[in-house]
């Protein structure tokens, strides 16, 4: 019995354990067939053309049991108007065409037959594609030979409005050519065509993303004679039975080509029987017999071809004459430079110029230039935008007032022409070697010139030639009696400047003497004045003597001479205005022709401007001086880049005057604030334009007090602008 119940309980025992093993296996089984949720992956961003057919990508989808996939695609958004649908919706990789410009979005959800994944999209933006600009390298040109070409890319275009950026360059040239562009991303470059052939210029144009294809322009550059250009001289007022004197000599011919004479006298008063003294010389005369108005026509001739007439007025009178305002040649100069007029020309027959008036007349959009000065003889202003300025200037003898006469002034950011001076005019004896001077042709830009000098004009019998007609001061031999009128030309390697000329008038009896009065000059008042007649000249040598006279001085001056007979005499500028001295040099035969000098005499002056906008629409307002300011700046600025507070341009007229005791602080003690440019004992050069900053390291949102300040050492002028700051 109990061997029976051992057994039966083993037996227990035994299916207990089988039990519970077969129920452990079965509870393994069934957590390894439990299925798991797939994940859709929809791909990433796209970015397409318009128009482009877009491939979605799910293949990356998974499923983390391995099992097989399905795919469901939905455009779930799409720009207005657009009429896209999914192609092949069911694959990994449907199609869709993205009609419109916009944003698409697709949706993915992927199945493993039991379970569907979290949707998961993705984002197709669709814009219009750039397109390649078109570069338009202008017409093709055929030009004389020495011409200044002016290339043209301004018909180039962008389809998409996109700005345009330049490139430019001479693929081929004739032999023998030194040809180069002035600039070669600029739309409207230049080069000289200095040799007869074929030139070619390519152009490309890029809108920031893509070059356009190259377009090219051809120039045929043949020596072609060109007409010269008449000038009758200035306007005169003059006393009536006075010898008036006719000035052809500032007539040219670009071709460097001697030229004739042919003046007419038009018109003249009913009772006059004036007749020109020679109508074939460059300088005649004829006597203005009565009171009236003359006018004299003049016509040059290469030979070849006359120029068109140009014509001169000239109004006598026997009571007081009216005066003549001149107001200087026409200008190129670089934007942002200091321009001075010039109306020391203006004369009045009766001595009695006293007054000058000038006026802006017109001046670029954007412009704030302000003439300085506008009763002195030369006054300025800045030329602080690119564009045509127009001054007009009238001058009065203290009882009637001149017609008004007008200069311009061409301001470029581009390379400008250069200015030819031929030298000063010459009285030697005939047979001496003459030397010329070219030295005080500039360029504004800086660049190096070249000089091509011609005699346009000899007596009749005369063999007379330059021994270089490149060189700054080539000579010539003044063989027989009479004019000699020489032209010079220069050009910067890109661009001819006008012609200018100088007379060299060669006489075998004696020689009429030369005045030179010297510089002009611009002074403080109360200012001691040395004259300087020494660059007098007498072609005999003879030994001259000196005689100086106040034309025109202000009305409140008490100045004289300390000795008006010396070459170097001496007087106190004593008031503010213009002086007006002549001489005359004798040399105990004949007395010369007066020459003036103009002294301008102002009062210490420093002219601030505020800079108002920024970038392209940027102003520069006149502000007075001592300035003070106080402002409250919140700046969004980041980064790390300090701030600009304000900017300013500080213009020296008539002297050096220096910036001292520059202060800067912050009361806070939170940074270091500081000026651009100038320092303490920087020197402002006369007529110099110098543009500074006000900066402050950011403050990170802390606000802070600033102060800037400095003073004019020679006139006691302050500077302060405070401000209240606060910056990311």
């Amino acid at each position: 019995m109990f061997n029976l119940m051992k057994r039966l309980l083993a037996i227990s025992s035994l299916v207990f354990v089988m039990s519970a093993c077969s129920d452990s296996d079965s509870n393994d089984d069934n957590s390894d067939s439990e299925n798991q949720k797939p994940v859709a992956e929809a791909g990433d961003d796209q970015d397409v053309a318009v128009g482009a057919e877009v491939t979605l990508n799910g293949a990356a989808s998974s499923d983390p049991d391995g099992d097989t996939l399905t795919y469901q695609w939905t455009l779930s958004s799409a720009p207005a108007g657009s009429t896209a649908v999914l192609a092949a919706a069911t694959s990994a990789e449907p199609t869709f065409t993205a009609d419109v410009e916009g944003s698409y979005t697709a949706e993915l959800v992927v199945s493993d037959g039991v379970l569907s994944s979290d949707v998961d999209s993705v984002t197709v933006v669709a814009a219009s594609a750039n397109q390649a600009p078109e570069a338009n390298a202008g017409s093709d040109q055929d030009v004389n030979t020495g011409a200044t070409v002016m290339l043209d890319g301004s018909a180039s275009v962008d389809a998409d409005g996109d700005t345009l950026t330049y490139q430019w360059e001479i693929t081929s040239k004739p032999s023998g050519s030194a040809a180069v562009l002035s600039d070669a991303d600029v739309e409207s470059p230049t080069f000289i065509a200095d040799v007869d052939g074929t030139y070619t210029a390519d152009l490309v144009v890029n809108d920031g993303t893509v070059d356009s294809d190259v377009d090219s322009v051809t120039i045929i550059a043949a020596t072609v004679n060109t007409a010269p250009v008449s000038n009758a001289g200035k306007d005169q007022s003059v006393k009536t039975n006075s010898t008036v004197m006719l000035d052809g000599s500032a007539s040219t011919d670009i071709d460097g080509d001697e030229i004739t004479y042919q003046w007419t006298l038009t018109a003249k008063p009913s009772a006059s029987v004036a007749v020109l003294s020679d109508s074939t010389a460059t300088r005649p005369t004829f006597d203005a017999d009565v009171d009236g108005t003359y006018t004299a026509e003049l016509v040059v001739s290469d030979g070849t071809v006359s120029g068109s007439a140009d014509a001169v007025t000239v109004v006598a009178a026997s009571a007081n004459s009216e005066p003549v305002a001149d107001a200087g040649d026409d200008l190129h100069v670089k934007a942002g430079t200091v321009v001075t007029l010039d109306g020391t020309a203006s004369s009045d027959a009766d001595g009695d110029l006293v007054n000058y008036q000038w006026a802006l007349t017109s001046t670029p959009a954007g412009s704030m230039a302000a003439l300085n000065n506008v009763s002195l003889a030369t006054p300025t202003f800045v030329a602080d935008v690119e564009g045509t300025y127009e001054a007009e200037l009238i001058v009065d003898d203290g009882s009637v007032n001149s017609s008004a006469d007008a200069v311009t002034v061409v301001a470029l950011e581009a390379n400008t022409a250069p200015i030819a001076h031929a030298g000063l005019e010459q009285s030697v004896k005939t047979g001496a070697t003459v030397t010329l001077d070219g030295s005080a042709s500039v360029d504004a830009d800086g660049d190096a010139i070249a000089y091509e000098w011609a005699i346009i004009s000899a007596p009749a019998s005369s063999a007379a030639s330059l021994n270089s007609s490149t060189t700054v001061d080539p000579s010539f031999t003044a063989d027989v009696e009479g004019s000699y009128t020489i032209q010079l030309i220069v050009n910067d390697g890109s661009i001819k400047s006008e012609a200018d000329t100088v007379t060299v008038v060669a006489a075998t009896a004696n020689a009429k003497p030369i005045a030179n009065a010297g510089l002009d000059a611009r002074v403080t008042a109360g200012t001691s004045v040395t004259l300087d007649g020494t660059g007098s000249f007498d072609a005999d040598a003879d030994v001259l003597t000196y005689q100086w006279t106040f034309v025109s001085k202000p009305s409140a001056s008490s100045a004289t001479f300390v000795d008006a007979t010396v070459a170097t005499p001496v007087f106190t500028a004593d008031v503010e205005g213009s002086y007006v001295i002549a001489l005359v040099v004798d040399d105990g035969t004949e007395a010369s022709i007066e020459d003036l000098v103009y002294v301008e005499v102002i009062q210490p002056q420093v002219t601030l401007s505020k800079q108002f906008g920024a970038d392209a629409n940027a102003t520069f307002n006149q502000v007075a001086m001592p300035y003070s300011s106080s402002a409250t700046v919140d700046a969004s600025a980041s980064g790390s880049t300090d701030f600009t507070l304000d900017t300013f341009s500080i213009v020296a007229e008539g002297q050096n005057y220096t910036i001292t005791n520059i202060q800067v602080t912050d009361d806070s003690g939170n940074v270091s604030p500081y000026f651009t440019v100038i320092s303490d004992g920087f020197v402002l050069l006369e007529g110099q334009a110098v543009e500074f900053a006000l900066m402050s390291p950011l403050t990170a949102g802390v606000e802070t007090n600033l102060t800037f300040s400095f003073e004019i050492a020679e006139t006691g002028q302050t500077f302060e602008a405070n401000y209240t700051f606060t910056s990311n």
